[in-house]
């Protein structure tokens, strides 16, 4: 009887070892999920976090709203620009003025209220749906900890905090009803398909802003200014037409609009040297005249003389500089990455060009 009960118990405290192992992997992996109305998960964990305007948002007040949540942090240049960038793909392609669009910052020291805010005029400044929420540390682990995910710091300086890059989607009564891969384009497309089932949405994408010239209205609501207004993510655009820029595999490529069009829809055949990976393919967002307009735009934008051919200020601060690993134009700000070669000051327009230079010049 007790050699029965003893195996009994250990075979319990197995099931609770493993069950406590799978909590974080089970969020981890999308398979292709039932209709939305068959899956509920779990509930989402009551928090109540200010966003970019200082405003309370509470589990309790998104009640009655479908939304979309993620998990992100501003100083981010790893998969969060990429992240964002696939929420505002999403966001364009839900006009339903009910849905919620919901990122938790998992940075609580560095992302204050300013820095949601400018994250979010960066990104999206007309998308009034979005709330981007300012965590605290306690607060913080309780949420991942109901959301079966982790958000942990790291050593690495490019990427000090690891967390999940996960969509997920959540009813009316708050409760978790999808996981989705935000790095799968099937996973996201089932999401969009899933999120207008449990709103009763028609599949309408936003209009145009009737200002905006062609191509203007998807270069905002596709959020590029987001990467390339940020030397670190991505490069500038003004004063690149007919320019050859340095790929990441040492060839060259001419700025025209035959490579504009090819980095929209395919921007990983051509990686330009010294940026990360965080720009996703568009071609399944766009029209092939709304594909055509925004190549245009972007000509134009690359058509604008950059500031290197102004005049350049004598102070450090506003000069422009040449990386001198993949030959982009650097403006010149004190969040500029530099290092001290020879006896000058060298700029770079990233880490990534920085860390390069260092490894073949050792100081």
């Amino acid at each position: 009887m007790r050699s029965a009960r003893a195996r009994i118990i250990a075979i319990l405290l197995v099931l609770t070892s493993a069950a406590a192992a799978a909590r974080f992997a089970y969020a981890r992996v999308t398979a292709r999920l039932a209709p939305p109305s068959h899956n509920v998960f779990w509930p989402v964990p009551d928090f109540a976090f200010g966003d970019q305007h200082a405003r309370s948002v509470t589990r309790a007040q998104l009640l009655g709203n479908v939304w979309i949540a993620d998990f992100i942090f501003t100083r981010c240049t790893s998969v969060c620009p990429t992240l964002t960038a696939r929420l505002r793909q999403i966001q364009r392609r839900l006009a339903d003025p009910s849905l919620r669009f919901v990122s938790f910052s998992v940075d609580p020291a560095h992302d204050t209220t300013e820095a949601l805010r400018r994250y979010a005029e960066t990104w999206a400044k007309d998308e009034t749906r979005w709330l981007l929420l300012r965590t605290q540390p306690q607060a913080l682990q309780g949420l991942v900890d109901g959301m079966r995910v982790v958000a942990e710091p790291t050593s690495d300086a490019n990427n000090p905090i690891l967390h999940t890059s996960l969509f997920f989607l959540v009813d009316r009564a708050g409760d978790v009803r999808g996981m989705y891969d935000s790095n799968d384009d099937l996973a996201l497309a089932r999401l969009i398909d899933d999120a207008r089932a449990l709103s009763a949405n028609s599949g309408s994408v936003l209009p145009a802003p009737a200002s905006a010239q062609p191509g203007q209205a998807e270069f905002d609501q596709l959020g590029c200014a987001g990467c390339h207004d940020n030397d670190r993510l991505a490069p500038t655009l003004s004063g690149t037409w007919g320019r050859d820029i340095v790929l990441r595999d040492g060839r060259k490529a001419r700025v025209d609009a035959a490579y504009i069009r090819e980095s929209i829809v395919a921007p990983a055949a051509k990686r330009v040297s010294g940026y990360p990976d965080t720009m996703p393919a568009y071609q399944s967002s766009l029209s092939t005249k709304q594909l055509e307009a925004l190549v245009d735009y972007v000509s134009g934008l690359a058509r604008v003389p950059s500031a290197a051919s102004l005049s350049v200020p004598s102070t450090p601060s506003g000069m422009v500089a040449q990386d001198p690993v993949c030959g982009m134009s650097v403006r010149v700000s004190e969040r500029t990455p530099h290092a001290r070669h020879e006896g000058k000051d060298v700029y770079f327009c990233s880490d990534l060009c920085k860390e390069r230079f260092l490894s073949r010049h050792p100081r």
